[in-house]
């Protein structure tokens, strides 16, 4: 990914999701025409339905606050993939082994998910049947067979390059097979220590991302599971079959989860931490190999979902999401609702950089992508900046926004310069006048989604996903949390960046960067 700042905006935001819509200035179509999912039960949308498996949700309590009731969900209501569907635009994506999953139905996409699936072929076993990871790309191959017979060489090249790819994988590699060697013949886990775990389970991932089943000679599925290196330029993959954005979500933390803290050792309402730790190993190699193949293929966007990290801060603090409101959720599950683990930016929707409404040259095809009214110095009211209404904003047609709160004001270099919080903390009394103005506007939200139902409205949680990085900047790379990188004056914030100065060498390492007004 670049650096110094792109990449680590696009790892780091993962609290909170910042989708951005837009609109295909030249066929009037989303900019994602479709969405694949691979994945298990945190996505599985009811292809378990038609497996014979104990993993099923297609019965009551399940889907007890979704529209369709129980359809095969593992959530009260909408899953992940389902909110994601919304803010993009498209439907409910069908279930690869639905019957009713043919023609024209599959156009906006198909999901493969399938409860207690995982990234080894054999997790899940003590189960039942499920779709691994491997049969679900092979179900992926299928479905694009369909597509050929529907649409031109050319046209299926375009409808993949424009379509999202979600892989949501591993946690059943543990909690289904790792973590349960009396299920299993030959127990893993008595042959692999977790690192190599983690890196067996990563190798295995990515020859699936990169590598087609159907193309690999028979001689070498005899031998797989001796870890034979298989020579990826050779052979058909996903990428080269033509998709272009890849979501992969990192595993959770499974040491809180109920099943963990029920069959394992642990001081009492504490996590299992050396689940974590495991689990951690897995989700550092996971971010190497996005790391890895977006330098590999500069012609894809492989954007890494932090879901450990969303996670562990809902857990740590738990109160503060139960307000947040996201879109038209209306109760429904949580953990499905917050845990939308990826920041969806310009570079992931396929659009170019948004010019400036006040540049010259910003007319013509070139506003077709959007146009960017941002102003430096601009506020809310009128002596601040250009007061626009949203309401006024529906009127003239736009149906889907992102409302952003304030961050920790208290806590910038400009802020911290003018000496009024104790010696290396924030101010705190900005910070709580920042906090009544969030509470105020996810109020707004709510009441816009419910007064206009045609529209979605959503709430970003700036100031909680600030304040994660800010106390943790070393789990996120950053070492320098209390000044800016170019400023003038105290905390080097006092004043902005000026022509010609020279800036800090260690941007990367800069939590505030360039100070901004």
């Amino acid at each position: 990914m670049a650096k110094p700042y792109s990449g680590m905006v696009l790892r780091s935001l993962s609290v909170v999701v910042l989708v951005i819509i837009s609109m295909n200035g030249d066929v009037g179509l989303p900019q994602f025409q479709a969405m694949f999912v691979f994945g298990d039960s945190l996505v599985d949308d009811g292809n378990n339905n038609f497996l014979n498996s104990l993993a099923k949700s297609n019965y009551v309590p399940y889907g007890v606050d979704f529209e369709r009731g129980p359809s095969g969900r593992f959530s009260n209501g909408k899953t992940i993939i389902d909110f994601l569907g919304d803010l993009l635009g498209l439907p409910y994506i069908p279930a690869f082994a639905d019957p009713f999953t043919d023609g024209k139905s599959i156009l906006n996409g198909v999901n493969y998910a399938s409860a207690a699936a995982g990234i080894l072929d054999e997790t899940g076993q003590n189960l039942g049947d499920r779709f691994s990871l491997n049969q679900q790309v092979l179900n992926f191959e299928s479905t694009l067979n369909q597509l050929k017979s529907q649409m031109s060489e050319e046209e299926l090249s375009q409808y993949l390059a424009k379509s999202l790819v979600v892989m949501i994988l591993g946690s059943n590699d543990y909690i289904n097979n790792y973590l349960i060697p009396s299920f299993y013949p030959i127990p893993i886990s008595y042959t692999y220590n977790p690192k190599d775990y983690a890196d067996l389970l990563i190798n295995n991932y990515s020859r699936k991302i990169l590598v087609s089943e159907l193309d690999i000679p028979s001689e070498i599925k005899s031998v797989r599971r001796k870890s034979v290196v298989i020579p990826i330029n050779d052979l058909q993959a996903l990428h080269s079959l033509g998709l272009r954005k890849f979501l992969l979500g990192g595993v959770g933390p499974l040491g809180c989860i109920p099943n963990q803290l029920a069959t394992s050792p642990s001081p009492l309402g504490q996590c299992i931490s050396y689940v974590n730790d495991m689990v951690g190993m897995f989700n550092a190699r996971l971010r190497s190999l996005v790391d890895q193949l977006n330098t590999n293929h500069p012609g894809a966007i492989f954007v890494y979902g932090n879901t450990f990290g969303a996670f562990s801060d809902i857990l740590n603090n738990s109160t503060t999401y139960v307000q947040l409101s996201l879109g038209n959720a209306e109760g429904n599950n949580n953990y499905q609702a917050l845990v939308l683990i990826a920041v969806l930016a310009g570079d992931l929707l396929g659009l170019p950089y948004i010019p400036a409404f006040a540049n010259p040259s910003t007319n013509g095809k070139n506003i077709l992508k959007g146009v960017n009214y941002a102003s430096a110095a601009a506020g809310i009211l009128d002596e601040t900046g250009q007061n626009l209404v949203l309401s006024y904003l529906i009127c003239l047609g736009l149906r889907k926004f992102l409302l952003g709160g304030v961050p920790l004001l208290g806590c910038i270099p400009n802020q911290l310069a003018t000496g009024l919080g104790p010696l290396g903390q924030c101010v705190s009394f900005v910070n709580d006048m920042v906090g009544i103005f969030n509470i105020q506007l996810r109020s707004l939200v709510d009441q816009l989604n419910k007064n206009h139902l045609d529209a979605i409205f959503m709430y970003g949680n700036t100031y909680d996903t600030f304040s994660l990085i800010f106390h943790n900047p070393t789990t996120y790379g950053f070492s320098v949390t209390d000044r800016g990188c170019c400023g003038i004056g105290k905390n080097r914030g006092q004043i902005t960046c000026l022509p010609f100065s020279i800036p800090c060498f260690n941007r990367d390492e800069q939590f505030f960067g360039m100070p901004t007004i």
